[in-house]
């Protein structure tokens, strides 16, 4: 029952940070049409977290939904009076379970046993979850894991006004990279060649999307989505990335022509100079690549976030096990014949024809071999 309670709350938490995330995207006036809305999920989310007590019969029923914040939430938006109200509200929700006739997705997936399907990790510790994975799958450059660790605490760090620092991790057994994610969707761009370099014979590459949403001088905390197939996500890049661009970039005021600027060229430019503006000109501090549409850019990212919330919640503990599980499946190739090492070099081939010729047998007296009969 305790197991099932935390599961429901997981969700609940998940569900109004969901929520959060939505409203974040508007802008003040639909946020004030949706005034009662943010309110009555806010209610709920506090009530349901904080204050119900749960039965078994109503942990089972809500369980049955994706959302169930949503469920509830909607049936105190038409009758929101007090907070004290929840309960009859509750009682009457529980009994009735109405929800189940439709409109509210249900949960029809879980994480089973060898489950490698996308799923969503919320309000996660990321160095320790992102750790635990690099520490299974990275069998070379164990050192692309410190690199990536810099980059989370620079996100954290440089978060601005709570906004989400969005990236994208890739990982095999060759090393991980921590990479922009709208770099990644921008042909040509370091980020983008990394992600789409997937080759048939690497089946153990693997892509997580990471929301970096601060920190607390401990922890780095975010959410993680496990992207699934890894072939699949690479082909479905390469096939919506927009061509670059422009390239802006940002100098140090220490030294260079460019000291203290900030100039854009063009990515013709950038190519056919780039020695001079990355070297020569200055020291870059910071570097921006640009699509021709930024809008283009926008709607492309935006599906994929839409597209995320959309895929179940998960267990991190279960996730790494499953891990654990296909790396051992991937790993273990079967046991190939090798083939037979023929000499090379004339030394080596007169040495193998003596060795050949003590082996075979005596002829038999009276007989004649193929050679003294020449």
């Amino acid at each position: 029952m305790e197991d099932k309670e935390q599961q429901l709350i997981d969700r609940l938490n998940g569900n109004f940070a969901e929520y959060h995330d939505y409203l974040m995207s508007l802008d003040k006036k639909e946020l004030i049409e949706m005034s009662g809305l943010i309110s009555a999920m806010s209610d709920a989310h506090f009530y349901l977290t904080e204050c119900h007590v749960f039965e078994p019969h109503e942990l089972e029923y809500l369980l049955q939904f994706q959302n169930p914040l949503e469920v509830i939430a909607d049936k105190w938006g038409v009758h929101r009076e007090d907070i004290s109200d929840f309960l009859p509200l509750m009682d009457e929700e529980l009994s009735s379970q109405d929800a189940l006739k439709g409109g509210y997705a249900l949960v029809t997936e879980t994480e089973l046993p060898g489950d490698m399907r996308p799923h969503r990790y919320m309000d996660v510790d990321l160095i320790d979850f992102l750790g635990r994975i690099a520490e299974k799958v990275v069998a070379f450059h164990p050192k692309d894991w410190a690199t990536d660790q810099k980059i989370l605490q620079k996100a954290a760090s440089d978060n601005p006004d709570d906004k989400r620092i969005r990236l994208m991790w890739h990982v095999c057994s060759y090393g991980t990279h921590m990479l922009m994610e709208r770099d990644v969707f921008i042909r040509d761009t370091m980020s983008f060649n990394c992600w789409t370099a997937y080759r048939p014979k690497d089946p153990d590459m693997l892509g997580y999307a990471v929301e970096v949403t601060g920190g607390d001088g401990q922890t780095i905390r975010g959410n993680v989505t496990f992207l699934g197939n890894y072939a699949e996500h690479a082909k479905y890049v390469r096939d919506v990335a927009l061509p670059l661009s422009s390239v802006t970039l940002t100098y140090s005021d220490d030294w260079g022509v460019n000291a203290g600027k900030t100039i854009t060229v063009p990515r013709k430019e950038y190519d056919d100079d780039r020695h001079r503006l990355m070297s020569e000109s200055g020291n870059v501090i910071a570097m921006r690549n640009h699509p021709a549409s930024e809008l283009s850019l926008d709607t492309i990212l935006d599906g994929e976030h839409l597209l995320r919330r959309g895929f179940p919640l998960g267990n991190c503990e279960a996730h790494l096990r499953n891990l654990t599980a296909r790396l051992a499946e991937l790993r273990t190739l079967p046991e190939q014949s090798q083939p037979e090492k023929k000499p090379v070099g004339l030394t080596e081939r007169l040495t193998a024809a003596k060795e050949k010729a003590k082996a075979q047998p005596s002829p038999e007296p009276g007989t004649k071999n193929h050679q003294t009969s020449l």
